[in-house]
């Protein structure tokens, strides 16, 4: 006996062990199959697809039912969703227009043109490396 509970060689094992721990010390580590194990798998298999298709077709047979398509409740909600949109809308405005700073805005404008020409200078250079790099030493 192996004395660690695992899947040692013994002489009585039977198909149910076998099935649990397919692989057995010493023996190059091949699976051990039963034909009553792959059989009763198959057979586990072919019920489930079986199962499934029967789901499959009860329920194709049962009537669709439709749902009367209430146009009121979607045309309300779209207004409603519509009008919150707009209220959104308008409170951003209002404290955009309350929190505006020119001083502010002149920076973050300057800001961005610096970076952006950065950002060009440097996408220029990494071209120029891929470029070389691509032709080789001339």
């Amino acid at each position: 006996m192996d004395g660690g509970g695992g899947c040692g060689a013994e002489v009585g094992l039977n198909s149910y062990k076998a099935s649990l721990c397919p692989f057995r010390a010493g023996e190059d580590s091949l699976p051990v199959w039963s034909p009553d194990t792959m059989g009763t798998r198959f057979l586990l298999a072919l019920f489930l697809v079986l199962l499934v298709l029967g789901f499959e077709v009860l329920g194709a047979h049962l009537p669709q039912q439709e749902e009367p398509a209430s146009p009121a409740l979607l045309t309300q909600m779209q207004e409603s969703l519509s009008s919150y949109w707009d209220s959104a809308k308008a409170a951003a405005s209002t404290l955009y227009q309350k929190t505006y700073l020119p001083t502010v805005d002149e920076k973050l404008r300057d800001m961005y043109s610096k970076s952006t020409a950065a950002m060009s200078t440097y996408a220029g250079i990494l071209t120029d490396q891929v470029f070389s790099m691509l032709r080789g030493e001339e």
